[in-house]
């Protein structure tokens, strides 16, 4: 059986790896989003 620390660990990682895909993919895609609405540089 594995220590529970390194099971948090492992999971907190886990965790941690999905937010920052889903922050990543958001980022990415937003200007290309924004433009696709019409928004201009002075609007944003």
């Amino acid at each position: 059986m594995k220590p529970a620390p390194f099971r948090f660990v492992f999971i907190f990682g886990i965790v941690s790896i999905f937010a920052d895909m889903t922050y990543e993919g958001g980022r990415s895609i937003a200007g290309p989003f924004l433009a696709h609405l019409g928004a201009t540089g002075l609007i944003v």
